[in-house]
């Protein structure tokens, strides 16, 4: 056997007898090389994985020396931003600018970490020296919950039932630019210019609404149905308070806007009236001094019916469930806004 050959052998069996040394000469623990082993390499190897959350790893040598030490983000997540360090709490952004836009974490100190190193850090401005900043709030402006974001159509598909202010802040005040209430699919309400206390009792009173146009409804069909006394004019009448009940019913579904502040001329003998389109209505104060609430429910499908079903105001407001008081009653009480306002406050009645 040549020397080369032998010499082949001898490196061969060398690099073979390292191989084990050369597989534990980096290793990572938790907290300390003493602490307990974690199965990787290197402290970024450990925390990359996930398994770590909010953990201190360090990478550690044959010999047991510290080689680098990290803290794994505190949600396990690759990349993240975090209050004061990665294994603060987990803010859901990945970037710091956005983050202390967002208006969730005024004067905190918040650091972005990829893989338990932190990359870079920022201190957010004070609420009170952010002055022009956009921020929405949940419910009003000020109010000790914020979303994040500025858009408020896309931050009411992520807060149903919720209504969402968005605000400007002025010196010390903050100022509402706009609100809306959130449905979830579909955005039914905006509501402008109105109080928190305005705001709530619109909402509360259009659940109530729509709850009256079923009961109605399905007494108008019950009518048809099993009345065979009615005379053929009155029953044609019938018929086309059905249909104007349906429409109603399908509208209340549609977006619409209230606002809170009405013009004073027409609001003079009027709760409220519908503007344009029928899909804005401007609400007077009438509406909100009155403490019945089936009785402001039934202004808001009063008011409904003129943009869906064209219905006049030839009636006068109905005087209460036992005294109804519509103009022409017996002629054209079903194109008549007031009759539908009063069907939904007492129950179905037929004119004589």
């Amino acid at each position: 056997m040549s020397i080369y050959k032998l010499s082949g052998i001898f490196l061969s069996l060398l690099f073979i007898s390292l191989l084990p040394n050369q597989s534990k000469a980096r290793s990572a623990h938790v907290n300390s090389c003493s602490g307990t082993d974690t199965g990787y390499r290197t402290a970024r190897k450990a925390c990359k994985s996930g398994d770590f959350p909010g953990q201190t790893i360090v990478t550690c040598n044959r010999k047991g020396k510290q080689k680098d030490r990290r803290i794994c983000n505190a949600d396990g997540n690759k990349v993240g931003v975090y209050e004061n360090s990665c294994s603060g709490s987990a803010t859901g952004f990945k970037n710091l600018k956005k983050a202390c836009k967002s208006g969730d974490f005024f004067g905190d100190l918040l650091v972005k970490c990829r893989n338990g190193e932190e990359k870079k850090r920022m201190q957010c401005a004070e609420a009170e020296s952010d002055d022009n900043k956009v921020v929405i709030f949940k419910g009003q402006c000020g109010s000790p919950q914020t979303i994040a974001g500025r858009n408020l159509r896309k931050a009411c598909k992520n807060n149903p039932g919720e209504t969402l202010a968005k605000c400007r802040k002025k010196g010390n005040i903050w100022k509402e630019r706009k609100t809306m209430f959130c449905t979830g699919k579909k955005d039914r309400f905006k509501v402008k210019k109105c109080s928190v206390n305005e705001r709530n009792t619109i909402l509360a009173d259009y659940d109530v609404a729509e709850q009256r146009v079923d009961i109605v409804l399905a007494q108008v069909e019950n009518l048809l149905r099993t009345n065979t006394t009615m005379d053929a004019k009155l029953r044609k009448k019938m018929e086309v308070v059905r249909r104007k009940l349906e429409k109603i019913q399908t509208a209340m579904d549609r977006p619409r806007t209230y606002v809170c502040k009405a013009n004073k001329n027409m609001c003079a003998n009027a709760n409220a009236h519908t503007m344009f389109t029928g899909r804005k209505v401007k609400m007077c104060d009438q509406y909100f001094s009155k403490t019945n609430q089936l009785e402001r429910a039934s202004i808001l499908v009063h008011e409904i019916s003129h943009h869906k079903t064209q219905t006049t105001d030839r009636g006068t407001e109905h005087g209460g469930c036992t005294a109804p008081n519509l103009s022409s009653a017996g002629n054209n009480f079903h194109r008549q806004a007031e009759y539908y306002e009063h069907i939904i406050e007492c129950g179905l009645y037929l004119p004589n």
